[in-house]
């Protein structure tokens, strides 16, 4: 009975010890909330002072500086949103907002470029480490500029973990008004490159449920294997969404990568894919819409010897100037696809007329179109 009682009283010792490390560990830090503690004046003073499991909560306000969150799972949300709730870096390079930790959660802001006279490349946020969501916030650039601009990047850094941003989720954003005099400037972006004999990479974004408009190019995965593009709508955009391999020349690739379940409308070319191979473009449960573009899809090898076609099917192709353009010699499988006409698509060799988008290009004869969807999916 006394080492029953003596068990008993240590296991409740240990639920209180237990007990009591949860609240410390998990602790709100305050910016510009009064009446909170503890409280600062600004994020990054939060940041600096937070640890894992902490949540910042920013107060409504203009905040004129550059962030940097170097911390792991780390909370930084605002708390009337991101109408009432602006960042205003006075300097964008690397980043507005630069993440180089992991597990952390940047949500509800409005990361504003309202600078001028800066002739380098900015960014609004850049997420460089693993499993950070980025999500509710509004992303606004600077417009029309020379400099190669992006409102969300993730891609991995030299010096940060293993120089591999992997797992990142960019989730329910409005990002608008990336623009490049030469139509560079994106929106979303998701890329690996070679630097300094360096792999500096990305793998396994997804980019879901955004609103991208009025962009160079809206969504683009860029030598990103494994990556996500669905439910976003994407308008306005020189380019909607792009993806690009270079496998051959560079070893990096966007193979695995699946586009599905997005509104890409009014954009010069909704969506161009450049030597993808092992890319899928629609599903026959949550199909693309491509409706109203000058060029609905284009596919295309580069001028590096990089080759490859995706695979595009189960998607609505509807009421663009020309359907699908394919200039890679390559076979293309857009099979069970909607044109809009139940008598499919309307090709050069079409002895029965048609009202549906077209198939054109170099080489329209190698993609394989038949069977067709006979009604919208």
């Amino acid at each position: 009975m006394k080492w029953l009682r003596s068990s008993g009283i240590f296991a409740v010792a240990v639920l209180l010890l237990s007990i009591s490390s949860i609240r410390a560990w998990a602790v709100t830090h305050y910016v510009r909330i009064p009446g909170k503690s503890p409280y600062y004046d600004s994020i990054q003073a939060a940041i600096n002072a937070a640890s894992y499991g902490d949540t910042i909560l920013v107060g409504a306000g203009e905040y004129y500086e550059q962030i940097t969150v170097e911390k792991d799972g780390l909370t930084i949300r605002s708390q009337s949103g991101p109408g009432q709730t602006i960042i205003r870096a006075p300097e964008l390079f690397p980043a507005a907002v630069t993440i180089k930790g992991n597990d952390n959660k940047f949500r509800g802001f409005t990361v504003v470029d309202s600078t001028t006279g800066h002739s380098h490349t900015h960014r609004l946020i850049f997420v460089q480490g693993d499993r950070n969501t980025i999500s509710n916030n509004i992303l606004i650039g600077r417009g029309e500029v020379s400099p190669v601009d992006v409102g969300i990047l993730v891609r991995g850094e030299e010096n940060v973990g293993d120089e591999i941003a992997e797992g990142n989720i960019i989730s329910s954003n409005a990002v608008y008004n990336v623009r490049h005099t030469q139509g560079n400037a994106t929106g979303i972006l998701s890329v690996s490159v070679i630097r300094n004999g360096k792999t500096l990479a990305a793998r396994g974004t997804q980019i879901r449920s955004n609103i991208v408009h009025d962009c160079s190019q809206g969504i683009y995965i860029d030598r990103s294997p494994n990556c996500i593009v669905r439910g976003n709508i994407v308008y306005d955009n020189d380019l909607g969404i792009g993806v690009r391999s270079r496998l051959t020349t560079e070893g990096l690739s966007s193979a695995g990568t699946q586009v599905f379940g997005n509104i890409v409308s009014y954009n010069t070319v909704g969506a161009r894919f450049v030597a993808c191979s092992n890319v899928t473009v629609g599903r026959s449960t949550n199909p693309n819409d491509f409706t109203d573009n000058v060029v609905g899809i284009l596919v295309e090898w580069d001028d590096r010897g990089n080759t490859g076609a995706p695979t595009i099917r189960y998607n609505n192709i509807e009421g663009n100037v020309i359907g699908l353009q394919n200039e890679a010699n390559q076979t293309v499988n857009a099979r069970n696809n909607w044109w809009g006409d139940p008598n499919g698509p309307s090709v050069p060799s079409n002895t029965n007329p048609t009202n549906g988008d077209t198939i054109e290009g170099t080489y329209w004869n190698r993609v394989l179109y038949s069977p067709w969807a006979t009604a919208p999916l």
